[in-house]
């Protein structure tokens, strides 16, 4: 008998994130920054699970005082994958300059670029 149950590793974490709330939204990143926006991350775990590599961050949009947590997507995942790789003392807080756009597909995606 196959074990069809979908796991989720935690490969590493970087600051520390807050405990959960049984009825607090994790969104996607793209649901709560428009084009332009700034996400401030102060907290984030990396996650390997059924689709590959993924973030789960707490941060503040822009100058919010009210913190969201997040999840990246794939686009954004490559980036933050190879800023972690690409710098010897990666660490916490970090600024996501968000891109919303439309792939030649025709689907949205959401990418951004990191400021460490």
């Amino acid at each position: 008998m196959e074990n069809d149950e979908k796991k989720t590793i935690v490969l590493a974490s970087y600051g520390i994130m807050p405990e959960k709330d049984e009825n607090e939204p994790i969104y996607k990143l793209g649901e709560v920054c428009e084009d332009g926006d700034r996400f401030r991350v102060e907290s984030m775990i990396a996650l390997e699970g059924e689709y590959g590599i993924y973030f789960l961050m707490c941060g503040f949009v822009n100058q919010s005082v009210k913190p969201v947590k997040v999840t990246s997507s794939a686009t954004l995942s490559k980036t933050i994958a190879g800023v972690i790789n690409s710098t010897r003392e990666f660490k916490v807080p970090f600024i996501i300059d968000v891109k919303k756009g439309i792939n030649p597909a025709g689907q949205p995606y959401t990418a951004g670029k990191v400021t460490l």
